[in-house]
């Protein structure tokens, strides 16, 4: 097998197209004035700003801007912004944004910040929680169709050390393990289409659950009739992106048990649901960098110690099925209340000193 046909299969398994990844880069400041100042960088080439279903912040909270860089072996597109936040309390806001309005498709991140006074200073508390994408869960695990055998194509070792029939087996095996993970991925996209349209929807909660079932085996048929139709053993099936050649199946078995009425919603939900799907795919290859600067010392952290602080570093492949916490601890110490404590010692010993010494005089 050549190298190109070696990554086909690669993006077969993950699902994604072969394109570069984004860089994303955030560096946050904690002021000891109780604000934060964000500045956020998107780096990646022009495919991967314009296929769009990448994430960024609101161009105009953040004063986005994009420009092309020229480096020595290749272009990249780079886009940055900052955001100042005024309290602590309104850190969580900055971090709640998405690529469209559409909830489904959005960078779930909760993040906060806390101050508190102890006796000798300030400790600081930094805690950012990018949420789990939910992939195993709204898709299925790739793993549960694919079988475990297959995991040798992407083996370097062990792939040079097959025959030429081993790996054709195991690339059959591999691309029939993909096309039943997606013929079960859309199974699960009506169910959960069809629950999304029903919460809002006063009238559809009374649809019977056999109309529904209905619905669902002509849906399945479908589904077994497209298949039916693909090369299987072709390493070719790289995106397996059937959205466009299925849509109007899709749509129609809804609309019949929903109604006419109802289209325009069936068609908004379906298509942020298949948004969320690719921004994810998009997201699981990117690269991500958080560097934080806080008043004082670190005195804990779960990430990188670092000059300006605190780094973390990690692909979008970590919340895939996951959360991803990032926390830090600091502790900036006061000298005027270390210096009234030396004060308040020195003169509890000198008082203490007197006392002895009269005791003694008596």
């Amino acid at each position: 097998m050549n190298r190109r046909t070696y990554f086909l299969l690669f993006a077969l398994l993950t699902g994604a197209l072969l394109t570069g990844c984004i860089e994303h880069t955030f560096y946050i400041t904690v002021m000891p004035d109780e604000s934060v100042r964000i500045a956020y960088e998107m780096r990646g080439d022009r495919v991967d700003f314009e296929d769009g279903h990448e994430l960024m912040p609101d161009s105009l909270t953040w004063n986005m801007k994009r420009e092309v860089v020229e480096e020595e072996d290749r272009t990249v597109h780079v886009a940055h912004g900052s955001v100042v936040v005024k309290g602590f309390d309104h850190l969580n806001q900055a971090f709640q944004w998405g690529r469209t309005s559409k909830d489904t498709v959005n960078l779930k991140q909760t993040a906060e910040l806390t101050e508190r006074s102890v006796i000798f200073g300030t400790a600081y508390k930094f805690n950012l929680t990018l949420h789990s994408r939910r992939f195993n869960d709204l898709y299925g695990n790739i793993w549960d169709f694919v079988p475990e055998e297959c995991r040798a194509l992407q083996d370097r070792d062990l792939y040079d050390e097959m025959s030429s029939e081993e790996v054709s087996l195991l690339e059959n095996k591999f691309a029939l393990g993909i096309i039943q993970w997606n013929h079960e991925r859309y199974l699960r996209r009506l169910a959960r289409v069809w629950e999304i349209v029903k919460s809002r929807v006063p009238d559809l909660p009374d649809t019977s659950s056999t109309t529904f079932s209905i619905a669902k085996g002509g849906w399945n048929d479908d589904l077994r009739g497209y298949l039916n139709q693909l090369d299987i053993p072709s390493p070719s099936l790289v995106y397996l992106n059937w959205w466009d050649d299925l849509r109007p199946q899709f749509l129609g078995h809804l609309v019949d048990i929903a109604g006419v009425d109802s289209t325009n919603l069936i068609i908004r939900v379906s298509e942020a649901v298949e948004d969320e799907y690719r921004t994810t795919m998009d997201l699981k290859d990117d690269a991500f960098r958080f560097v934080l600067s806080m008043p004082g010392k670190i005195t804990d952290t779960n990430g990188k110690r670092v000059e300006e602080g605190v780094e973390w570093n990690f692909s979008g492949s970590d919340i895939l099925n996951q959360d991803r916490e990032l926390y830090a601890l600091s502790f900036e110490p006061s000298l005027w209340r270390i210096g009234i404590f030396i004060v308040l010692v020195l003169f509890v010993l000198r008082r203490f000193k007197n006392i002895v010494k009269r005791r003694k005089g008596i």
